[in-house]
């Protein structure tokens, strides 16, 4: 281990110490740009850089804190002599050279790069990839670990969790490339099969003198958004002056936000002036030549006819009204619908086909924490064979396990086993917070049947999926519908686990929300004033949920006297 010191007449220099190490101070600092580095220590140059305002401050509190020596990474550490590998047991491994081999295997970092090639050979998407496998102890750090390769100063926030540092870390990439890519989900890198229909979609891109259309359609579950998800990756690294967006476009309020959105990303003038719609932002934005070469992905447009959900046809809006037209751009379609595929895109459309066997068992395998479990390969071949080889049935299932660690792939088979009801479940859940709302109503509804014909009406978990079916047909906008359903849970509730429960009184505040929203203004506060008042006394005024229900009757009751007046 290499440590400094600094001698009488000041000079700090280094000292490796191979056996025991004695006390020493540690540096923990943020990197700057200009850093005293292990070259400068060597050559006794570089005192002039700021850094090395931090190594004689480094030294001088050592000292202060009577120790003789101290440790900083920026010149302890030689970034570019990192070589020899040893084993926990101390024992000399080999160096980098001569286990590059062994190291791309495992890492899958191209030999090229560790033999000290430029990073600049690589692209982003690439250098990304090397992580990809990576566990770390904080989640977090599979985004930090990536600053250094791809040259990027972000301060760390541990506790963000690690999809919101690799946002962190997406945007941090366009500020510096100044190619915009706003796309909200991270590269699959357990992305299995379809490699045909990725190099017929590539092929068809920015082909023609006007905007290029392509539709994706295909059963939903299918894989169609990952399909597209992985285009966006790869169109990045094969186009890198190429701007991509992703547009959800199963409902006009979804539309609006990621509109919304992009419209704020690029600073496109006027779009935080209320009064200005910001789809038509975007719109002509992406039609000015200026805008330059761009893919666009309108992701489960199911119907043509935006509508906001739960409103009649005659106030949906066509999709096609909001369409940028430019010879520089390429616009995508994930789409369920046959019909929505040629409106849309016609005559370039590819419909996805279900995935062979072999290709559903490497992707579960893929999934899983322990692939051996489909070692059991007869019940494997049933259990892929009851998903229909649908990619999100099997990555439902693959996490199912993962969580449920005594849970077998037998386990999973056969149409009434409480595992697979508990697995459709979870599909629901998240088909739900990904906003694709139809296919989420679909699953909820199965599971709510099955849980009312099994465990019955009156159970929790029967409640719960009436619950989220509920919550499906509120985010649909649907609100008759999401009023009935939670009204007979509301009664039920009430009579099998009595008006005080808390999960009473949260049914008593989802029906008065969706009353609310319907403008029954009147009904919604008496309910919300009885919902307050139990919450209040059973929960105690500071419980959160307690607060919430006050904050939003103290809304509703002034909505309702300007109203009124």
């Amino acid at each position: 281990m290499r440590l400094l010191s600094r001698n009488e007449s000041g000079k700090i220099s280094p000292t490796v110490f191979t056996g025991t190490t004695p006390p020493y101070a540690i540096l923990s600092h943020n990197w700057g740009g200009e850093e005293f580095i292990f070259d400068d220590l060597v050559n006794d140059i570089g005192k002039s850089k700021t850094g090395y305002r931090k190594i004689e401050f480094c030294a001088k509190q050592a000292a202060q804190d009577q120790l003789q020596y101290f440790w900083a990474d920026t010149c302890c550490i030689d970034k570019y002599n990192l070589l020899e590998f040893f084993s926990s047991a101390g024992y000399r491994l080999g160096d980098k050279r001569s286990l590059e081999q062994l190291i791309h295997e495992i890492t899958s970092i191209p030999v090229k790069a560790l033999r000290n090639h430029l990073l600049d050979e690589f692209s982003i998407p690439e250098r990304m990839a090397w992580a990809s496998n990576r566990e770390t102890t904080e989640p977090e750090d599979n985004a930090y670990c990536l600053l250094g390769i791809l040259n990027v100063l972000m301060p760390p926030s541990y506790g963000e969790g690690k999809d919101n540092a690799l946002k962190r870390l997406q945007s941090e990439l366009e500020a510096v490339n100044g190619t915009p890519f706003i796309v909200p989900f991270s590269q699959n890198h357990r992305f299995i099969g379809q490699e045909s229909q990725i190099t017929e979609l590539e092929g068809r891109l920015f082909a023609g003198s006007q905007t290029t259309k392509i539709a994706i359609t295909g059963p939903r579950g299918i894989g169609k958004s990952q399909l597209s998800l992985e285009l966006a990756y790869r169109t990045r690294q094969r186009y890198e002056n190429c701007s991509i967006f992703w547009i959800p476009a199963s409902d006009m309020n979804s539309f609006h936000n990621a509109c919304a959105h992009i419209a704020e990303k690029l600073k496109i003038p006027g779009w935080d002036d209320e009064k200005v719609d910001v789809k038509k932002l975007v719109q002509l934005h992406l039609s000015r030549k200026s805008a330059g070469q761009w893919l666009l992905i309108y992701d489960n447009a199911d119907d043509a006819r935006l509508g906001f959900a739960g409103m009649s046809t005659p106030q949906a809006t066509s999709l096609n009204d909001y369409i940028p037209q430019s010879e520089l751009g390429t616009i995508i379609f994930t789409t369920a619908d046959s019909n929505t595929a040629q409106t849309l895109a016609s005559p370039n459309i590819v419909e996805l086909q279900e995935m062979t066997l072999r290709a559903a068992q490497r992707m579960l395998e893929k999934y899983l924490d322990n692939p051996a479990l489909t070692n059991e390969q007869h019940e494997t071949t049933i259990l892929l064979k009851e998903l229909s080889y649908l990619p999100l049935a099997i990555m439902q299932a693959a996490a199912y396990v993962n969580v449920n660690k005594e849970t077998t792939i037998k386990d999973l088979t056969g149409q009434e086993d409480e595992a697979r009801t508990n697995l459709a479940h979870k599909c629901a859940l998240t088909l739900l917070t990904d906003g694709r709302y139809n296919e989420a109503e679909e699953l909820f509804v199965q599971v709510m049947e099955t849980r009312k014909r099994v465990l019955g009406e009156e159970h929790p978990s029967t409640l719960t999926s009436m619950a989220n079916l509920a919550s499906t047909f509120w985010n649909q906008g649907r609100w008759k519908e999401a009023e009935e359903l939670q009204a007979n849970e509301l009664q039920i509730c009430s009579r099998v686990l009595g008006e005080e429960h808390p999960d009473t009184l949260t049914s008593m505040a989802n029906l008065a929300f969706t009353l609310k929203a319907q403008g029954c203004n009147d009904d919604a506060i008496s309910l919300m004033e009885k919902c307050f008042e139990l919450r209040k006394r059973i929960l105690g005024p500071q419980h959160p949920d307690t607060t919430s229900s006050l904050k939003a009757l103290t809304k509703w009751r002034l909505e309702n006297m300007e109203i009124k007046r």
